[in-house]
């Protein structure tokens, strides 16, 4: 399958859609997605750490053949560290980049060098419990520097993830889930779009008091950084499952995801 990458449409757009596999799922979603890719510059596809779900695997498989088509510069498929390779990465070679201004707590953030001059696409798992936490800030956050991760952690910042991430913020963010009656993909440009619907997406915990995620702390350092849309009025929720599909969204989950987003109901 070839999966055709469009040009540039306006960032603050998510586009969602279902199919019979993810593979078709993901291809409505890229046929209409905003994507700033360039296939003059190497190419980085980050995954979260293993083990990886098998919607993720697939939906992987899919956008490394997308990718390698739609980006002759070359793509490299990459996760965060973690265990002994991180701590082996704290005597590695890094790069320092700034973070754009607004930040409160770090004014440059280590990258790995084969992070630093390569655009990025993210692919996640859209979350499947209240503590799940591999959202798409942190997992660009656990690409930073150890030693900058710590100290984020024990300053119990839960909104460095933001700072963390900034200058890894991906040129497209894809998300994926098989919890619904057919599986389902996102799409989207823009970093904070895409933690957004993550937030949108997380299932409801009576026993934990939530913010919306207009309100997560994470989501409002981001803004702060300007690192992607800042109101709900620029936002914008588009279907792209075909009309004619089988495997169509359930309204009710469409209808939640725009209530969430602070998004009206047309």
């Amino acid at each position: 399958m070839t999966l055709q990458l469009t040009h540039p449409e306006p960032a603050a757009r998510i586009t969602v859609a279902a199919g019979a596999s993810i593979a078709d799922a993901l291809a409505a979603c890229l046929s209409t997605t905003a994507s700033a890719l360039d296939p003059a510059i190497p190419t980085v596809l980050l995954l979260p750490p293993p083990p990886l779900p098998s919607v993720v695997r697939a939906a992987a498989r899919v956008l490394e053949h997308a990718l390698a088509s739609a980006v002759p510069a070359g793509v490299a498929t990459v996760r965060p560290p973690a265990g002994l390779d991180r701590l082996r990465q704290v005597a590695g070679r890094w790069r320092e980049r700034p973070v754009p201004p607004g930040g409160e707590r770090f004014d440059t953030v280590l990258i790995p060098p084969l992070l630093a001059d390569r655009q990025r696409v993210l692919l996640t798992l859209l979350p499947g419990a209240p503590n799940d936490s591999h959202s798409p800030f942190a997992l660009l956050a656990a690409c930073a520097h150890p030693r900058q991760q710590l100290a984020a952690k024990i300053a119990r910042d839960s909104a460095a993830a933001a700072e963390l991430g900034a200058p890894l913020a991906p040129a497209l963010t894809v998300l994926v889930s098989n919890a619904l009656d057919a599986p389902f993909a996102a799409a989207t440009g823009d970093p904070i779009a895409a933690m957004l619907l993550w937030l949108a997406w997380l299932p409801d915990d009576p026993a934990a008091e939530r913010v919306g995620p207009w309100e997560d702390a994470a989501v409002q350092r981001a803004t702060q950084l300007d690192l992607g849309v800042r109101t709900p009025s620029a936002l914008r929720l588009v279907n792209a499952t075909p009309p004619a599909s089988d495997h169509a969204i359930d309204p009710e989950r469409l209808r939640q995801l725009r209530y969430r987003l602070g998004l009206d109901e047309s």
